[in-house]
Order: C-alpha cells, then sequence, then structure tokens
C-alpha cells in the first residue's frame, strides 16, 4: 500500500553535508582496552571498577560472548569514571574504529537534560550524549550541570546504541544480581534457554479512534466517535502486529496473547508464562505503573516478587526506564527473574499499542536490540521528545541472522530544478488556516510540472540478507531559512535479496530563493547505515 509522509518542518541543524552512504572507516590498531578480535564492527563496554573488581570473571565471559556472536572486535575499559565527559572522550576515541555500541555496567556517569516542553518532567536522563558522538549541539548555557533539551538538534548520522546494565540496588545484593544476570545471558547465548515464542501485550483500556473530521458550513468540526468492539479493537492489534509478509513476521496471531482492562493480579499472573516478549502500556513512574481504570498500582516490589518468567520488555511506562532512581522498576524487570532486555522510556512519554510492531519487523530478520533501536528512534528527529533506553544487553538477537544485506543506490543527488511557488503559497495558506474549506482539487489551476518538483531514488538489495528501510527525514532551505513541502512516497521498506524498491521525493515551495537540503533513509545494511541524498531545488 502506498503511504506518504509530509515533513512540514524538521528541527536541524548540519554542518557537513554527507553525499551516498556513510563508509566504515578500517579498524585502527594500538587503542587501549582489551581487543579481542579484528573484524570490522567495534563494541565498547564500560565498567565501574569496583563492579569489575568483584564480579571480574562474568563479565570477560560476558565479553568474549559478545565477539564469538557478532564476531566483533571488543574493547573493555574498567575504571573509576569521575565525569560525563570521560566517559564521551573515551568513546570517541573508537570512532574510527566502526564503533556501533557501548555496553554501560554498574556506576557508570550519566547526564540530565532540562526542558519546559509540555509533556516531558522539567529534567530527565538520556544517554543520547554518549550515542550522538559528532554532535555539538549539547549546551549547558546557565551552567547547572544539564543540557538544554530546547537546544539539542538530533543528528542525521554517526548514532550508536547505548545499553544500561545497572542493578536497581546496590551493595552485594546489587552484586549477586549481576552476576545471575550474566549467567542467564550466556545460556541464552548457549542456546540452554528457550523462551516460549509468542507476545503478551497488555493494554489499559480499548484505545479508541479519534473522530473523523467533516465540513459543517465553512468550517471543519468533530464528527460522531468511532467505536470499537473489544473484538474488533483485538483484531486490530493483531492486523497491526501480523501486517508484513511471512519471512519478517515474529509472530502469528496465534501466537499473541492480548490483556485488555486486566487487573494487577492478572497481569502479575501473566507474567509467570516465559513469554519471548511482553510489550506493556500503562501510565507510571519509576517506582510503579498505574492502572487507572482499576485505581490500582503494580510496584517495583511487586515485580521483584514475581520474578517474571519473560524475557524481552518493552515497557511503554512513563519513566519506567529511569535507572538513576533506586529500585526503578525497570531494573526489576531486568534483574528479578528471567529478563535479558528491556526497552522503556527514562520521562513521560506516550506510545500507542501498536507502537511494538516497529520493533518486531526487524527483530524477526535477526538484527540486535541495539541495531533496531537506532534504526527506529535515530537519524534526525527520531526520540527528541520521548527519551528511551535500553536497560540490560543491546547485543542480543531473538532469531539468528541470515545472510548479510548489502545496497546500492543510483543516484547521490536530487536536482529538483526550478519550480514556481503559487501551489506553495496555496498549501502554506490552507495549513494555516486548517479550519478553512480545503480546495476541491488544488491542482486544477495549475500545471502540475510547473509548480510540483519530483525526483527518485532506486535501492536495490545487492545482499544475502534482508534490507530494512527505517527512520526516514528529508528537508529543503533556502537562503533566507524558509522551508519548503517536501514529502516521500515508497511502496517497499523491506527488500529481499535481489530485490529493489523507488522512493519518490516532491519539492513544493512557497517562497523563492535556492534550497539545498538532505534525505535520509536509516538501513540494516552494515557498510551503508544510513543513506544521505543531496537536494537542491529553486524556488520561482
Amino acid at each position: 500500500m502506498k503511504r506518504m509522509i509530509v515533513f512540514l518542518s524538521i528541527l536541524l541543524v548540519v554542518a557537513l553535508i554527507f553525499v551516498g552512504c556513510t563508509q566504515s572507516t578500517p579498524p585502527q590498531q594500538n587503542k587501549e582496552g582489551l581487543e579481542l578480535t579484528t573484524k570490522s564492527q567495534t563494541i565498547a563496554v564500560l565498567i565501574d571498577q569496583e563492579t569489575y573488581s568483584q564480579a571480574k570473571p562474568e563479565i570477560e565471559r560476558y565479553v568474549e560472548d559478545i565477539k564469538n556472536d557478532l564476531q566483533a572486535k571488543v574493547f573493555l575499559y574498567h575504571q573509576k569514571w569521575q565525569s560525563p565527559q570521560e566517559v564521551r572522550e573515551q568513546l570517541l576515541s573508537l570512532k574510527d574504529d566502526n564503533l556501533k555500541g557501548a555496553v554501560l555496567i554498574g556506576e557508570i556517569p550519566y547526564v540530565y537534560f532540562e526542558t519546559s516542553i509540555c509533556h516531558l518532567e522539567p529534567e530527565f536522563v538520556s544517554d543520547r550524549y554518549y550515542m550522538d558522538l559528532e554532535n555539538s549541539s549539547f549546551t549547558d548555557e546557565d551552567n547547572d550541570g544539564r543540557f538544554e533539551e530546547e537546544n539539542y538538534k538530533g543528528s542525521l548520522t554517526g548514532i550508536i546504541w547505548v545499553g544500561r546494565i545497572k542493578p536497581p540496588v546496590g551493595g552485594v545484593e546489587g552484586i549477586n544480581l549481576l552476576k545471575n544476570y550474566f549467567e542467564r545471558n550466556h545460556q541464552y547465548r548457549a542456546g540452554e534457554i528457550s523462551p516460549t515464542e509468542e507476545l503478551l501485550l497488555y493494554a489499559p483500556n480499548i484505545q479508541q479512534l479519534p473522530p473523523p473530521m467533516i465540513q459543517e458550513g465553512d468550517k471543519m468540526v468533530e464528527g460522531t466517535p468511532r467505536v470499537l468492539t473489544l473484538e474488533k479493537y483485538l483484531e486490530n492489534i493483531r492486523d497491526q502486529l501480523t501486517l508484513h509478509g511471512s519471512s519478517d513476521i515474529l509472530y502469528l496471531g496465534d501466537e499473541i496473547d492480548i490483556l485488555v482492562n486486566a487487573s494487577r493480579d492478572e497481569y502479575l499472573e501473566a507474567l509467570q508464562r516465559d513469554y519471548e516478549i511482553v510489550s506493556f502500556h500503562s501510565h507510571g513512574t519509576a517506582a510503579h505503573h498505574v492502572l487507572e481504570d482499576f485505581g490500582e498500582t503494580i510496584s517495583a516490589e511487586d515485580i521483584k516478587n514475581a520474578e517474571p518468567k519473560s524475557y524481552f520488555y518493552f515497557l511503554y511506562s512513563c519513566s519506567a526506564g529511569d535507572f538513576t532512581q533506586e529500585n526503578y522498576i525497570g531494573g526489576h524487570y531486568l534483574f528479578n527473574g528471567n529478563g535479558l532486555m528491556i526497552y522503556a522510556p527514562t520521562a513521560p512519554s506516550m506510545a500507542g499499542v501498536g507502537e511494538i510492531r516497529e520493533h518486531i519487523q526487524p527483530l524477526a530478520l535477526g538484527l540486535t536490540f541495539g541495531e533496531v533501536f537506532v534504526l527506529n528512534n535515530y537519524g534526525g528527529i527520531g526520540s527528541l521528545g520521548f527519551p528511551n533506553a535500553i536497560l540490560g544487553d543491546p547485543t542480543l538477537r531473538i532469531r539468528p541472522k541470515i545472510g548479510t544485506p548489502r545496497i546500492e543506490v543510483d543516484v547521490t543527488e536530487i536536482d529538483f530544478g526550478e519550480i514556481k511557488i503559487d501551489f506553495g503559497k496555496l498549501l502554506k495558506e490552507s495549513q494555516e488556516y486548517p479550519y478553512a474549506p480545503p480546495p476541491e482539487d488544488p491542482l486544477k489551476n495549475f500545471v502540475k510540472e510547473e509548480v510540483i518538483g519530483e525526483g527518485t531514488i532506486r535501492i536495490e538489495n545487492v545482499g544475502t540478507g534482508k534490507v530494512v528501510l527505517r527512520s526516514w527525514h528529508a528537508y529543503l532551505i533556502n537562503e533566507k531559512g524558509a522551508r519548503a513541502e517536501i514529502s516521500v512516497e515508497w511502496k517497499k521498506d523491506l527488500l529481499l535479496p535481489e530485490e529493489n524498491a523507488t522512493w519518490k521525493f516532491t519539492f513544493v515551495p512557497s517562497e523563492e530563493g535556492n534550497y539545498t537540503g538532505l534525505a535520509v533513509i536509516n538501513t540494516n545494511d552494515p557498510d551503508c547505515p544510513t543513506i544521505v541524498i543531496e537536494l537542491r531545488g529553486k524556488g520561482i
């Protein structure tokens, strides 16, 4: 089904123009740390010295496991880390070695962002300072030790994943939790643990569709709400999670259990099954989930005592991943039970019950959780509003990787030529006055080719594995800072070997001037993780 996304404004600052695919740089030698292999990608493992001294055998076996599973070069660093800047500098020293991600174990410094954005807390923790290593828009103008969220502009390329393995408690108990986690991690990699290949999805209530907008006189007003029955709601969810082809479905319809409007006790009971993935949706804090319809909460202590039997969790629950808090609830999912990886926000967040589908497809193709995190969340504007964290091991996979994806792109730039601004001005006016009746046929008084610039790129999979195309962003801006309307149209975001797809870009300026910009598409090609196309055109 043809889909279209219109990017009306993207808050990006790009200092350098990259064209085509970003390529890996051959690894340098003579790095400090423990170098364990010489393959192209690099993983960094950072741990505080005290934790390392008490769990050294488990940590070194874990590093060997990563090396063997990913055929990666791994650097292990253990010391007393003094500041976030020191951690960032260590990671920056590996950028030329094709650094893909970092695992932070124990007490590793973190940074806060402060914001006035209404849905977020005044401050929140985020590891984007370590993920976005080439970015210079981290500012602390008031010198309070917190970066200003409003000044941060996400990078288009060069993002790495970061995972935190930090127990919810300290002392001997925390060290024992770490040791048990790494033992469980090793058993999973060795095939000694085999989760039931099923998904549990918990939704607190039926999320109704928004009412349709209808025209009433010269205004657009809300029509009659569209009410979903429970049966239809469950059908819609299953359809969303199984909408891809047979080659990239993680679960069939009967392998998905859905709890809607279930109580605290019903959810805790469901956690006694060894589901492969649990996707949980509710309000909450770092200390508990809130089930508003029942007037109940599920506390971190409840999760600790339940010892959940499932393995991978997507907790779409506000602040569940805030690892700075003692006894944070995400930590108890990870360490008390069978947990291996948790995906959770570190601040108030919003997500629909279908959000998990964006993870299911690439996980089915053998990508690691870290790779999926970058694929879905970054590449410009991806998690700016909703800070998310990986708790646990981002190097794990759910399914074995088959083949290697490789892409070829036929062009590295698109020149839209000279385009008249009349149609763009009409569209801009209708956007500024959204309740005005839309033109019946906005193009009827124009020659399409004169007012809409079009250009295409052809992406081909020349490898042996499946290619996933995700997190696409595009923008065009003129000398005065005016942004043109840019749209992207495509039919495929999954390419089997020897398949290709054409992506069409359209350019509609509303002001005169020379426009330049970029189109960016994230991929799972290890040698070309980001397709970058230079865009230009002129409004006349």
